[in-house]
């Protein structure tokens, strides 16, 4: 077993953890981790599948994320005192939607002229039918069962990569959580489908269309990624908000949510043989899919820089790019590292030379790990006077340091440090522990793999300046600048 209750950092921070998870793999291919951690009476449970933004195509991007939200809906058991009515008023809604897509068609060119009042009324028609089925919804149902038995910190997220659902419960509540998620995998219902995709709609608008690092970011990613589809906004884009059908999403979740897609994880005060009965008798009948199949879409090398610039009401800002390795190669680590050296704590690159000397509002470094891509990010915020021009400058002579000076012994330790202190931090938790546990089966494949300190502290200062020179070059290269509408210039801004 693992105990961290009390843990010295001192002490434990340098040895390897080998906790005494139990792996099983159920006859339709789902898996399942169990930790045992009795340190106190409650469960750390999470579903993780392997499915984000990558995994969508043209039409269905955002599909990842209003799934997500779905997911909170309800069943065919859960959210309703009446299903077989709710079922016959949603028939009549997808009819009256078929109605609206045949006529919004017409939008698309100049051959044909959609009939907007048709629109209207139809419309009119399905507000109508959604307000008649909410007379037999019950609301967040889903939320009450987990909050009124103990549950904490109920939530989801979406990624390029996967979809997770997380709930701490108290440990007698197990059977609960093995129900309610069981039957969410199965038989989701999708109530509000057109209200929530207005709702999801409404957050892309919010924190893409109308935030300024939300649009830098689209635009850049749509750059740096042309073949890979990590081009696509996680939250999607807005004419597919607007025209995605229940019935695509619906396809989509048997797809990719298939028990053999999907990892869960159980962290805390359980008895693993019980957990073990209790996920078979709730999961173990979820029919088996075919194996989604990877993303094998590769951007090419970079011939040369990339370079874009997004106009827009606000303060400029500044974003670079460089293609890293396959993930899990070596480099990616040293690349980890060096994003500490720029831009962690107040001794780092960036913060001396950039924050401190007033060119920077901020400036930031970071590995973005997908699953099938890396990429090497920096964003900054120069600080007036200074333009977006003389901070990009800053910041390739911080780089080309790297590439020319050796990285002290004692600064390397320090971040070895800082990243000791991180994982201990999360092995702490039964959440960070679930987290770590799931990530690691499902992308690396192998449990066992969740602790990669080995590959951290192998990097030596040979390691920084080699990795800097090879990925670190201007053909490699990706700078979005985002600059106020009225300053808006082809290229870089002027001084």
């Amino acid at each position: 077993m693992l105990f961290l209750t009390g843990i010295s950092f001192a002490g434990e921070a340098q040895q390897e953890v080998k906790p005494d998870v139990k792996e099983y793999v159920l006859d339709n291919g789902l898996t399942v981790l169990i930790l045992e951690r009795h340190n106190s009476p409650t469960v750390a449970c999470y579903r993780f599948h392997k499915v984000g933004g990558v995994n969508e195509w043209d039409g269905m991007t955002g599909a990842s994320h209003l799934l997500e939200h779905m997911m909170f809906k309800g069943t065919g058991k859960i959210g309703t005192c009446n299903y077989d009515a709710e079922k016959e008023i949603m028939t009549k809604i997808e009819k009256v939607m078929d109605e609206i897509d045949a006529e919004r068609a017409k939008e698309l060119s100049q051959y044909q002229k959609p009939d907007k009042e048709k629109i209207a009324k139809l419309w009119e028609e399905v507000e109508k039918l959604q307000n008649e089925q909410r007379k037999y919804i019950k609301k967040n149902e889903v939320n009450f069962l987990y909050t009124s038995n103990g549950g904490r910190g109920l939530n989801a997220s979406t990624g390029y990569d996967s979809t997770d659902y997380y709930v701490l419960l108290p440990s007698n509540r197990l059977e609960l959580w093995a129900f309610i998620e069981s039957e969410r995998m199965q038989d989701p219902v999708f109530r509000e489908f057109y209200s929530e995709r207005n709702v999801v709609y409404e957050e892309r608008r919010m924190r893409t269309d109308n935030d300024p690092w939300g649009k830098l970011l689209e635009q850049f990613m749509a750059t740096m990624f042309q073949a890979t589809p990590y081009h696509h906004p996680i939250v999607g884009y807005a004419s597919d908000l607007e025209t995605m059908r229940k019935d695509e999403v619906m396809d989509y979740l048997k797809k990719y949510y298939s028990p053999n897609n999907t990892v869960i994880t159980l962290v805390g005060d359980v008895d693993t043989e019980k957990s073990l009965e209790m996920i078979k008798k709730y999961f173990g009948d979820i029919p088996r899919q075919p194996d989604p199949k990877p993303v094998f879409t590769q951007d090419a090398p970079q011939q040369g820089e990339r370079r874009i610039t997004v106009k827009f009401d606000a303060e400029p800002m500044l974003m670079i790019g460089y293609h890293g390795p396959t993930p899990g190669d070596d480099d990616q680590y040293v690349l980890y590292v060096i994003s500490y050296l720029l831009s962690d704590g107040r001794t780092s690159m960036f913060y001396k030379d950039l924050v401190k000397t007033d060119i920077a509002y901020e400036a930031d470094a970071w590995l973005w790990s997908f699953a099938y891509a890396n990429a090497f990010m920096i964003n900054a915020v120069p600080k007036d006077p200074h333009t977006v021009d003389k901070l990009e400058t800053a910041i390739y002579k911080e780089i080309d340091r790297l590439k020319t000076e050796t990285v002290s012994q004692k600064e390397l330790d320090k971040v070895n440090n800082k990243l000791d202190m991180k994982y201990i931090n999360k092995l702490k938790t039964n959440w960070g522990m679930a987290i770590l546990l799931s990530d690691a089966k499902a992308w690396k494949g192998d449990w066992r793999k969740f602790d990669q300190r080995d590959k951290y502290r192998k990097v030596t200062p040979e390691d920084i300046k080699r990795v800097a020179n090879k990925y670190f070059n201007q053909d490699n290269r990706t700078v979005a600048t985002l600059v106020k509408k009225e300053n808006a210039k082809e290229g870089k801004d002027n001084e």
